[in-house]
């Protein structure tokens, strides 16, 4: 994967935790990064997900009432690789947001 400068990219909180599976996210509690890694599972009532255990972490059950964060990158508008661009595809699905993405 494409990694991006730091400046080229922003961060966004999300407070539906509906349809992120499969995104790549940061885990941040009390504003400290976590954790970061790729949602496998939601739970029905989006109360809770669960991160794929990923080299030496191993999954993790989240639970949204213990005050935890999800953030999420939000790609630069321009270049988007293509995982960028699927992850930024899957949520303006989820916010909404018929806005068309640049190609490469």
């Amino acid at each position: 994967m494409e990694l991006l400068p730091e400046e080229s990219a922003s961060f966004r909180r999300v407070e539906d935790w509906n349809n992120l599976t499969g995104v790549q996210v940061e885990l941040r509690f009390r504003g400290a990064i976590q954790r970061t890694g790729r949602v496998e599972a939601i739970m029905p009532d989006a109360s809770g997900l669960w991160l794929a255990a990923h080299a030496s972490h191993t999954r993790i059950y989240v639970d949204q009432a213990s005050g935890y964060e999800i953030w999420v990158v939000d790609p630069p508008k321009t270049a988007l690789s293509r995982p960028y661009r699927n992850a930024a595809a899957k949520l303006n699905q989820v916010n909404g947001v018929g806005v068309p993405l640049p190609r490469n």
